[in-house]
């Protein structure tokens, strides 16, 4: 735990996702290393915001909890199969 947020790493290749899931999911992070070095793709959350909690000064907010309210319950997804 950083301060008052519990922080989840997630990487891919060189990509890196920073994520606090108490704050709703937020990115903290979003970067990618390159020949050692940081290239940030997000502005990264501030030490001050991580030890306070403040989620409100994160990097951005996944649009992911507010997807499911705008579908219709019935709505078919297709499989590779049937595409």
């Amino acid at each position: 735990m950083t301060g008052g947020m519990d922080l989840v790493d997630l990487g891919a290749g060189g990509s890196k996702l920073q994520l606090a899931p108490d704050a709703g999911g937020a990115v903290v992070r979003y970067w990618r290393e390159r020949a050692g070095a940081p290239r940030e793709w997000l502005r990264p959350t501030s030490a001050e915001a991580l030890r306070s909690g403040d989620r409100y000064d994160v990097a951005a907010f996944p649009l992911v909890p507010y997807l499911k309210h705008g579908m219709d319950r019935t709505q078919h997804v297709m499989s590779q199969d049937e595409a």
